[in-house]
C-alpha cells in the first residue's frame, strides 16, 4: 500500500511540473523576430540533447538560426551582439539521488531552456524544470516561433 501511495504522489508531482513548463510570452524576448536577426543556438555536446536541438529547430523554428558548439559561441566570429543578439541555451540542474523510506531514487538531470539577450544582458527562461528534455524543448521552440512570426509581420 505504501509504495502505491508514493507512486501516486510522484506521478502527481511530475504532472504538475510538466504543466508548469509550458512557456508563456514573458519567458520569450518580446523583440524576437522584429529585426530578422540570426538566433544563435548553443549545442550542448551531449548526444541525445544535441540531436533533439537539431531536430527541434529544423522542424519548428522558421527564422534564421545557427547551431554552434559551446566552444564556438564565445569566439570573435559570434561576438557581434547586433547580428547575433539572441542566444538559445539549454540549462541543466543536477538532482542528487535520495532515499525516501526504503525506496532509493537515483540521481537525475533536470532541464530548462532560455534565450539570452546579448544586447541588454537579460535572460528569458522557463519558470520550471523538466526531467525529460525533448518535450519541453519542443514546446518552448514552438512558442519562440509564434513570437518570432508575430513580430516579423
Amino acid at each position: 500500500m505504501r509504495p502505491l501511495i508514493l507512486s501516486f504522489f510522484l506521478l502527481g508531482s511530475l504532472l504538475a511540473g510538466a504543466q508548469k513548463n509550458t512557456p508563456n510570452f514573458e519567458e520569450i524576448p518580446p523583440e524576437l523576430g522584429k529585426d530578422n536577426l540570426t538566433l544563435l543556438v548553443m549545442d550542448e555536446d551531449k548526444n541525445a540533447v544535441s540531436k533533439a536541438i537539431y531536430e527541434t529547430f529544423e522542424k519548428h523554428y522558421k527564422g534564421p538560426y545557427e547551431i554552434q558548439p559551446r566552444s564556438m559561441v564565445y569566439t570573435k566570429k559570434y561576438a557581434d551582439a547586433t547580428k547575433y543578439r539572441f542566444l538559445f541555451t539549454v540549462i541543466t540542474r543536477d538532482v542528487p539521488g535520495q532515499w525516501i523510506g526504503r525506496e532509493r531514487f537515483p540521481p537525475t538531470v533536470d532541464y530548462s531552456y532560455g534565450v539570452f539577450d546579448r544586447r541588454t544582458g537579460k535572460q528569458y527562461k522557463l519558470d520550471g524544470w523538466a526531467g525529460g528534455f525533448k518535450r519541453s524543448m519542443v514546446d518552448y521552440v514552438k512558442r519562440m516561433e509564434e513570437a518570432r512570426a508575430g513580430n516579423s509581420k
